[in-house]
């Protein structure tokens, strides 16, 4: 009740350079800060602060997806070819084009699984980076 009294007089908060790090807590209270300011809007400055997550989760995770749409496209290449291979009239050639697809589809199917765990595992550390959190 009292922050929300004070907050009356403030049209935001300047974090720039903070001393410490920006933990959870922190953030909660800024934003509840920020939240019980006039409807005119308000500022929350945070520039100079490492938002980061201080690991490379960022960067993989947006590797990951770019690999994820390339095997996707793979998949749907492989599915095309091994539905073309039956229009073959040679059945060597199209036994062989069937097993080649095949094997791609196998082989974009198990990284798409693999993938999907590791952007899952991903999220989950990308959720605790002090970015997220705001």
């Amino acid at each position: 009740e009292g922050s929300a009294q004070e907050a009356q007089h403030f049209a935001g908060v300047d974090a720039s350079l903070l001393d410490c790090e920006l933990d959870t807590e922190l953030a909660d209270k800024l934003l509840e800060f920020c939240a019980a300011l006039p409807n005119q809007g308000c500022v929350c400055r945070l520039a100079h602060n490492d938002l980061s997550s201080g690991t490379d989760t960022e960067q993989r995770l947006f590797e990951r997806i770019a690999e994820r749409e390339l095997r996707e496209r793979e998949l749907r290449f492989n599915q095309e070819l091994k539905k073309k291979a039956s229009n073959q009239k040679d059945f060597a050639v199209s036994a062989a084009q069937r097993r080649t697809a095949e094997d791609g589809i196998a082989a974009a199917t198990a990284r798409l699984a693999a993938l999907d765990e590791e952007v899952l595992e991903l999220n989950r550390k990308k959720k605790e980076a002090p970015w997220y959190m705001l």
